[in-house]
């Protein structure tokens, strides 16, 4: 485990030095190192010296998942479901001090600087129209809306919607307290399926299907709560019941940061499965980069902080599509500001995947500087190069110079995330940030395109036009790959089976946890004593089988040890050099 110096277990062995009798007297003591020599006394030189020290093993792991929550991610979704038992099994040991939360990659929104594109007014007396709404029998409108749909008529309400009351987390309803936002980590925010309007229109048609989906959740009594979700019955799959509508907002764990130490495994199971189904009704810009960035902001210095002092770290992103993190708007564009601005859209490719549409005619949908559906800032995106396997250009991408650097430039995400860890810490500029970064992301064209295989059938069905989205996650995977030796990871989103990456990340973490910082190199190993002293009593000692030492470094090789360990229990490490009489 960690112990309080960031991502190693640290057990100093503080030299101990006396006459040569006094040091062979006290060679069969486990926990003690003689003292009180004399001021003459003859001291042996360093690699005679005899070191002793136990302290308490830190089992504190913070972890902070980052889940794609547009259109098209049901079904990766469903497969973190799928994989977890075994992952939560293994790993999420309730004798372990370990936390858990998920965000969304839309939690940007929670900045003042879109406060006014959420408060905007959308549609009018022909927009949004819902069949589903109108035909039924009765459409209870949310306590918070209570005009939100108009009896009688196939709309919402006549003079439009507020933006935010397609995905009404984005201001946190329900609240008048100013600091909940978005970017908390509180129950109906963070702690299950983002709840949405359900309307056959953008953001949410993806989310729900169609009609079904949307009856499955909001007829009065029918598959309430989280049950269905996590075992679906029947005909029933968990992507159609793991869904949360503004009527009826029941899948929840009821816990945004979930804790093992103690806990239930079943509960605890399932409490994460449920958390994890981010749901799909996201804004469509996605900025995982940027999420975190706001949680750190607005949520850590809070009752509800997730991140610890001390603890090892990981934050993991998945997403079908590369980060999107742009620069904040400055004030005297916020007025105008939307998370579509600084983005451009390829003409050509929108085009030729929509031949009969005519969609690159001036002032149409793809169009630079004018009134455009897609993009404002121009009619051609960049072409990412995929080795061995060819050229792919997204439709719709952001500006460049606009984009956060992940790394390097001093304000980088990387930068940012170092210096919130090491102030966390106390460690200053110079100290391990002791976080990891896990990415779960396309890697491939053939991964590209078969997930994007997969949306082109989701648009059509719902008849949006067809765009190459999926993207590889270039910036994800640049900033795991620049946080190293923090057992940071790539693994592939179109994985038919999550469960090997979900041991991966089990894995990097116990890794983590296995490494001891001695404050001297030994000179004799066979000498060593290691032993596990437990909290509740006894002592294991570690066979030479068992752990390994490389220079000051020793790591417990033996995995199944470190899941063992319990909160209170200890590390003693004795170094007798073999030569000593």
């Amino acid at each position: 485990m960690v112990m309080k110096d960031k991502n190693q277990l640290e057990t100093k062995l503080f030299s101990r030095s006396s006459r040569a009798s006094t040091a062979l007297a006290c060679l069969p003591l486990a926990f003690t190192a003689c003292t009180g020599q004399l001021s003459d006394s003859f001291r042996y030189t360093q690699q005679k010296e005899s070191y002793g020290l136990t302290q308490e093993i830190n089992t504190k792991i913070d972890m902070l998942w980052v889940v794609d929550n547009s259109a098209s991610m049901d079904v990766s979704q469903q497969k973190i479901r799928d994989a977890f038992t075994a992952f939560a099994n293994k790993y999420m040991q309730p004798t372990w001090d370990i936390r858990v939360a998920v965000i969304t990659t839309d939690t940007y929104l929670a900045h003042p600087s879109y406060q006014h594109f959420l408060n905007r007014t959308i549609g009018g007396t022909a927009s949004y129209n819902s069949a589903y709404a109108a035909g039924r029998a009765t459409y209870p409108n949310p306590s918070w809306a209570p005009d939100l749909f108009n009896t009688g008529t196939d709309r919402f309400r006549a003079g439009g919607l507020k933006f935010w009351e397609l995905v009404p987390a984005w201001t946190a309803y329900g609240s008048a307290d100013p600091t909940v936002t978005f970017a908390r980590l509180l129950p109906g925010l963070h702690d299950g399926p983002v709840a949405a309007l359900c309307v056959e229109d953008f953001p949410t048609r993806h989310f729900f299907g169609g009609t079904p989906n949307c009856r499955t959740r909001d007829d009065t009594g029918a598959n309430t709560g989280a049950e269905r979700c996590l075992r679906p019955q029947g005909a029933e799959t968990s992507v159609t019941q793991c869904v949360n509508t503004v009527l009826n907002d029941t899948v929840r764990s009821g816990e945004a940061i979930i804790e093992t130490l103690g806990a239930n495994a079943v509960t605890l199971n399932d409490a994460f499965r449920v958390n994890a189904t981010a749901g799909s009704a996201g804004h469509g810009s996605e900025r995982g980069f940027q999420s975190v960035l706001e949680l750190l902001s607005q949520n850590e210095s809070t009752a509800t902080a997730l991140f610890r002092a001390d603890s090892t770290r990981m934050i993991v992103f998945v997403s079908d599509e590369d980060d999107q993190t742009q620069s904040t708007p400055p004030a005297g564009e916020q007025t105008t500001h939307t998370p579509w601005s600084y983005y451009k859209c390829d003409g050509a490719t929108l085009n030729a995947l929509n031949p009969a549409a005519g969609l690159t005619n001036p002032g149409s949908v793809c169009c630079a500087g004018g009134s455009c559906s897609y993009g404002t800032q121009g009619t051609s995106c960049t072409a990412k190069t995929y080795p061995g396997e060819g050229t792919r250009t997204v439709t719709i991408c952001p500006v460049d110079a606009k984009l956060i650097a992940v790394t390097g430039d001093g304000s980088s995400v990387k930068d940012q995330l170092d210096t919130f860890f090491q102030t966390l810490d106390g460690s200053g500029s110079t100290g391990n940030p002791n976080y990891s970064v896990a990415a779960i992301v396309p890697k491939t064209l053939a991964s590209v395109n078969a997930l994007q295989a997969l949306r082109n059938t989701e648009d059509s069905n719902v008849g949006l036009y067809v765009q190459n989205s999926v993207d590889r996650g270039d910036r994800y995977m640049e900033l795991s790959t620049a946080v190293v030796g923090s057992g940071s990871l790539n693994m592939e989103i179109n994985s038919n089976d999550y469960t090997p990456l979900l041991d991966a990340i089990g894995t990097a973490l116990v890794a983590n946890k296995s490494k001891f910082t001695l404050e001297r190199e030994p000179t004799a190993a066979d000498n060593m004593i290691v032993q596990i002293i437990r909290s509740g009593g006894g002592r294991d000692t570690l066979t030479t089988t068992q752990y390994s030492i490389s220079g000051k470094i020793l790591t417990i090789t033996d995995y199944d040890v470190v899941l063992s360990f319990q909160q209170g229990d200890s590390l003693y490490v004795d170094y007798q050099p073999a030569n000593l009489n």
